[in-house]
């Protein structure tokens, strides 16, 4: 059953398994996975055969263990199941309301922040907060449709977090009472049941083995779950829980913490417990911040990139001519007498409709190739931005075959033609299309970020003589990020030899875990979900 999700991991092309499908997949195979483990070794075949068909679809799909034997001795009334389901819903929303504040009250950026940007204390805090966070997630998610579960089928349901897990004061506690019981009951039965008998006689093995690979067991499911959705194996997962390990053994051979019955007693363990988590939870959540690109990033493989266009070295592309428009960064246009900078905010076009016209040099073929980056843009915004022939319009965008691949930053002209060029045949790229038309929506190029010295580094003595000015940075009242991380992905950032002068990078990726990047910049042919996002919140899109 867990081959299942590889297999179609590995035959499908990424825009039909994106990253949260993928890890949806990868999660809910190894959870029923276990279900059916704990079905084979917990319960005797003649139960099994017994179960009604309803019980046993609710067991698979949400119920987070089978009834606790087989005889089921007392069941509870229905009063009482119909009391727990709702007290378990009320305890879900009040999760999901402190959630809504946690989110409200930390700063988005601070979450997404590499690291290597963070001091050693603040990123293991920032690891505590993210374990809470996770834990009201699954919480308040489970609380609420296993109390609505409970309710329709009147079936008596434990809660997956049986208490606080974080008020733990050892660490055997924290696993052994008070971790997620959806995972913690199967992985028990496959490592003090399943697998020794698989190997009985040949073995024998105790119960420290037993505990030992139960959290082997459990840094590989991890490991698994990141390679599934990241093609990434790290490592950290199993030392995290080969640490642990180590670390519950310790407190059974020395009993520590000791005398817990006191209040002493429970602050130590409480305090070392704590302690612990601190330390080691980075091993935990790091995979998960090195590799926090974007959802549904549209990058083409580095094997591919090379045919996507460089804007600024394309074949045969001329030199701009035209006497009444200056080109910044190669392919941004200002008007000679227009005294405002590009990164002033750019004027948005009314209800996002672009009226269009193409001049009369297109053939049937060029002109779908710009259609349909412009049906990219209007898809990934649910038609919020659309673009409409010109009509009787006032003002439109005309999209001509000048020299050069360029355009104006957002809605510039008060009534007539606004100029796009896309020059003829160099220029008629969907890359190339998509990049012009954004700048003409008003967007920057990603490089210019106020923030942008911390996450690449420019080599001047690569660029061209005469051109350095195109790789100036802009203040952040000139310059909107809408509150998104930085994005090597982004369909308007430079290429890695974007005026290159010798055929040497002249800006590249300075981040630790993003070096590889500097392949995959300024090649994309699609939008980035970034990208999307901040284009929806600049035209106000739902």
């Amino acid at each position: 059953m867990i081959l299942v999700p590889i297999y179609l991991k590995q035959r499908s092309s990424p825009s039909v398994l994106n990253t949260q499908l993928i890890l949806v997949l990868g999660s809910s195979t190894i959870l029923l996975t276990f279900k059916f483990f704990e079905l084979a070794f917990s319960y005797k075949w003649t139960y099994i055969q017994q179960i009604p068909s309803k019980l046993a679809i609710v067991y698979l799909i949400a119920l987070p263990s089978m009834p606790d034997s087989e005889t089921k001795s007392i069941e509870p009334s229905r009063k009482t199941i119909r009391q727990e389901s709702i007290a378990s819903i009320i305890r879900g929303i009040c999760q999901f309301i402190i959630l809504q504040i946690l989110f409200y009250l930390i700063p988005h950026d601070w979450f997404t922040l590499p690291p290597s940007l963070l001091s050693p204390i603040v990123h293991s805090i920032r690891c505590s907060l993210f374990s809470i966070i996770l834990y009201l997630l699954i919480d308040f998610f489970t609380g609420i449709m296993f109390g609505i579960y409970s309710l329709t089928f009147n079936l008596h349901m434990k809660r997956v977090f049986p208490q606080f897990p974080f008020a733990s004061t050892s660490l055997r506690e924290f696993w052994s009472r008070r971790w997620n019981k959806l995972v913690q009951k199967p992985l028990h039965l496959i490592s003090f049941v399943a697998i020794p008998n698989l190997i009985n006689p040949t073995i024998t093995l105790n119960n420290t083995t037993k505990g030992l690979l139960a959290f082997a067991l459990s840094g590989f499911i991890h490991e698994y779950v990141l390679w599934f959705t990241y093609n990434v194996w790290s490592g950290k997962h199993m030392i995290f829980f080969g640490i642990h390990s180590l670390l519950v053994l310790l407190e059974v051979i020395t009993q520590f913490p000791v005398k817990l019955n006191t209040l002493t007693g429970k602050i130590t363990g409480w305090l070392w417990t704590t302690g612990v988590m601190l330390v080691t939870l980075p091993l935990f959540f790091d995979p998960l911040f090195e590799k926090q690109v974007n959802f549904n990033a549209n990058v083409i493989p580095v094997e591919d990139s090379e045919n996507v266009p460089n804007l600024f070295n394309l074949p045969g592309m001329l030199a701009n001519n035209r006497s009444d428009i200056t080109l910044l960064e190669g392919d941004i246009a200002l008007p000679v007498h227009d005294s405002r900078t590009a990164y002033t905010p750019a004027p948005r076009w009314p209800n996002g409709i672009v009226p269009i016209e193409f001049d009369g040099s297109f053939t049937a073929d060029q002109q779908n190739i710009i259609i349909g980056a412009m049906s990219t843009i209007s898809q990934n915004t649910n038609d919020c931005i659309r673009f409409v022939w010109r009509s009787n319009n006032p003002t439109w965008l005309r999209i001509h075959s000048g020299q050069g691949c360029w355009s104006h930053m957002g809605k510039v002209v008060g009534s007539g033609s606004q100029d796009l060029s896309l020059q003829i045949p160099s220029c008629v790229h969907h890359s190339v299309a998509l990049h012009e038309l954004l700048h003409a929506l008003g967007f920057a190029h990603e490089q210019t970020r106020t923030d942008r010295d911390t996450y690449v580094r420019v080599y001047y003595e690569n660029i061209e003589v005469g051109q350095a000015h195109n790789f100036d940075r802009y203040a952040s009242n000139q310059v909107n990020s809408f509150g998104e991380a930085y994005d090597y992905g982004s369909i308007m950032h430079y290429r890695s030899d974007a005026f290159s002068s010798n055929g040497r990078p002249t800006i590249k990726p300075i981040l630790a875990g993003y070096e590889n990047w500097e392949s995959y910049m300024g090649r994309g042919d699609k939008m980035s979900a970034q990208d999307i996002k901040k284009l929806k919140a600049y035209y106000g899109c739902p």
